[in-house]
């Protein structure tokens, strides 16, 4: 014999991402501006057993990356990022999503470069549980680059979409949705990525 458990469903969560117009040119000038030359590191995927972060596999995820924390004059695109992600929140998924994580699990920006690309995966992991939001902000010309498209598995097809490679778009989706970069095969992709956290899902 079965019995029925009755709770206040969420119809929103199965919706895939949403895309936005987000920073014009000057702010995302801002952000590359603060980047350091010399601090771009190998990107890889990394062992959750790794107490020192040390990578295992660096076939499945090539390009470089380092990490990007808030301006420290005006905090610099984090207001901006926080009041966005909550108005997309509210129209598309209502999870209960409490703050971004700058000490264990840092925005970054991503450069892809010819070959760099990131195969499928999702980003909710057992080390990372709590995040609720996942984001990429496109930094570059659709123009500067072939290749390098994200894209979603959306139930037996591949989607992606032309708004995802608009410089100032950023592209939000829940964090166990399975996702994809494809190779970069001319020029350089640089994009912004983060995590957006609340409590654990139960």
């Amino acid at each position: 014999m079965l019995y029925p458990i009755s709770t206040n469903g969420n119809a929103k969560i199965t919706t895939t991402c949403a895309v936005s117009q987000f920073l014009k040119d000057e702010d995302i000038k801002k952000i590359m501006n603060r980047l350091d030359s010399n601090a771009w590191g190998d990107l890889g995927v990394y062992s959750e057993e790794s107490s020192n972060n040390n990578a295992v596999d660096a076939t499945s995820r090539k390009g470089k990356g380092q990490l990007l924390s808030p301006n420290p004059e005006d905090a610099h695109p984090f207001p901006q990022l926080s009041h966005v992600m909550a108005k997309i929140n509210d129209s598309h998924w209502n999870f209960d999503i409490r703050y971004i994580d700058f000490i264990n699990d840092s925005p970054a920006v991503f450069k892809y470069e010819v070959g760099g690309k990131h195969d499928w995966h999702f980003d909710s992991i057992p080390t990372q549980s709590t995040r609720k939001l996942s984001y990429t902000l496109q930094l570059s010309d659709s123009s500067d680059y072939e290749g390098g498209d994200l894209e979603f598995f959306d139930g037996g097809s591949n989607m992606t979409n032309p708004e995802f490679r608009k410089k100032g778009n950023i592209i939000v989706f829940p964090s166990y949705s399975w996702h994809h970069i494809t190779p970069v095969t001319k020029g350089v992709r640089y994009a912004m990525v983060g995590w957006i956290h609340g409590p654990a899902y139960k």
